[in-house]
């Protein structure tokens, strides 16, 4: 309907710390990040880098085993591939 947010709409303009929790994107942070993808799944908090050194998480659609670890691919939030298929 018009006037009205979408979910995919809202969720572009929030992005996920390093707990989980969501915040305003500070900047133009690109739609087709992993963060959005439905492969992606952020890491517990005790496997997150040091903080400022970005959100990780794991992707669960590599198809290139040599870039896997611990059985999955770790990419960081603001990534992007041409597998992308939106969460939302």
């Amino acid at each position: 309907m018009d006037g009205q947010v979408t979910l995919n709409d809202y969720m572009s303009q929030y992005t996920h710390d390093r707990t989980g929790k969501l915040h305003k994107c500070p900047g133009p942070y690109p739609e087709e990040r992993c963060e959005l993808c439905k492969y992606w799944e952020q890491l517990p908090v005790e496997e997150q880098p040091t903080p400022g050194w970005g959100v990780m998480g794991q992707c669960n659609c590599s198809h290139e085993p040599e870039m896997m670890r611990n059985g999955y691919w770790t990419v960081g939030k603001l990534s992007y591939c041409n597998d992308f298929e939106r969460k939302y």
